[in-house]
């Protein structure tokens, strides 16, 4: 009987364990998307609002807001396929 107990709470802790480590990927994988959004907005914004930017420099500031955009699209579709079902079927502990 004691056996039994105890390995359920090995089981449950097991679990446990795994919930927190999938938590800390899942607020990982939000905190990339965030910084690849950021870093879009801040390389549009700067090919505006620069006064006296040269076209080329324009130009190379849109190509790079353009592939932040891109891993961000990228990072997203990831974090969706990684963590869409995996959620649902554990409880993430509220750290």
């Amino acid at each position: 009987m004691v056996a039994k107990n105890e390995m359920w709470a090995a089981k449950d802790a097991a679990t446990r364990a795994r919930a927190v480590h999938e938590s800390k990927k899942y607020k990982r994988s939000l905190v990339e998307i965030g910084v690849m959004l950021s870093i879009s907005a801040i390389y549009i914004l700067l090919s505006f609002l620069v006064p006296g930017m040269s076209w080329q420099h324009q130009i190379m500031c849109w190509q790079n807001a353009m592939m932040a955009f891109a891993f961000t699209v990228m990072f997203t579709w990831m974090h969706l396929r990684t963590f869409r079902w995996s959620i649902h079927k554990t409880e993430l502990p509220l750290v």
